[in-house]
């Protein structure tokens, strides 16, 4: 009786191997329709890693479940009642307010350029800035080239500075997000002019104002505050139907529930099954990574090649005039 029911355990979750398999498989095919893409964070200050992994949660959760690259701008505090720290982070938010160059900058330079080199000359990275990251990153765009600029969209959420076109008009996309109860608003002249003009209405406009969800200020310039949270949803809404296929989209809820339920019946069923979960994922990405690379991509190139000879002998059959050599 022991030995059937393994059987039967062993045989359903192999099944559900093959349906997890397949679906992976084909989303990872359709997802090549579309421009590769990266995500990206700057953190302000009073930011330590563990509040870097529990934003990169709530960021990830609104953009489909992209993974979030974050490059940590460190914070002196030890502690969240660390005010001698907090004075600090606020000096060298000030020290960035004045355009000097620090570590911060660098370090930040370094992680977009990377970020770009993956997704290639067709990809984008979309970069989210908030409160004292948005400094930082006014000053490491500096070092980049038109081309690569291009390439990039910029988010601002309650920016210690603002970031237009004004200043990098070869971004692709530039919003500066700000809460009217933000106390940062205040000390940037460019968005209280903005703010004091009225609205226009624009297809990507360079500022929105967002009305307070909130009385309290301090809540109110969190980024994983109800106020950005809800500019981060929209946001996270447009980039999945920018740079995520509608068939990964539909696909995702069901590969997660698909790997709840694996996770559940190797709990329940033996520890072996959790090894195999943890060595066949590993390795299923790594065949299709292979897969992609080298077979999908030279497929895709070698279509190219065969539509542009085919559209070379339309033209040379169409009645387009010809030219004959003269018989001498």
């Amino acid at each position: 009786m022991k030995k059937t029911f393994r059987g039967i355990a062993e045989s359903t979750v192999g099944t559900m191997w093959l349906h997890l398999c397949f679906c992976i498989f084909v989303g990872s095919i359709v997802a090549e329709g579309v421009p590769r893409s990266r995500l990206t964070w700057v953190n302000g200050i009073g930011h330590n890693l563990q509040h870097m992994g529990e934003g990169v949660v709530d960021i990830s959760s609104l953009f489909g479940g992209k993974k979030v690259e974050f490059c940590h701008n460190p914070t002196a505090m030890t502690s969240d009642d660390d005010y001698v720290g907090y004075i600090g982070d606020l000096t060298q938010a000030g020290i960035h307010k004045w355009g000097r160059i620090t570590g911060e900058v660098d370090a930040l330079v370094i992680h977009l350029k990377q970020a770009l080199k993956a997704v290639g000359s067709r990809g984008r990275v979309v970069h989210i800035a908030h409160s004292q990251g948005a400094l930082i990153t006014n000053l490491a765009l500096r070092r980049f080239s038109e081309s690569e600029l291009s390439r990039m969209e910029v988010l601002c959420f309650g920016g210690g500075a603002v970031i237009g076109k004004a200043d990098f008009p070869a971004l692709r996309r530039v919003v500066n997000y700000y809460s009217v109860n933000d106390p940062l608003l205040n000390i940037n002249p460019r968005a209280v002019q903005a703010l004091n003009s009225g609205f226009t209405f624009q297809n990507d406009p360079e500022f929105v104002f967002l009305t307070p969800r909130v009385s309290d200020p301090i809540i109110e310039h969190s980024l994983t505050g109800p106020t950005y949270m809800q500019a981060l949803a929209w946001e996270g809404q447009r980039f999945q139907q920018q740079f995520q296929s509608p068939v990964y989209r539909a696909m995702r809820p069901i590969l997660s529930h698909y790997i709840a339920f694996c996770i559940y019946a190797a709990k329940k069923h033996d520890a072996f099954f959790i090894a195999l979960y943890q060595q066949t994922l590993a390795r299923l990405f790594v065949v299709l990574v292979t897969i992609v690379k080298k077979l999908i991509a030279p497929l895709a190139q070698l279509f190219q090649l065969l539509m542009e000879y085919i559209r070379a002998l339309i033209r040379s059959w169409s009645s387009e005039e010809k030219y004959e050599a003269i018989p001498v």
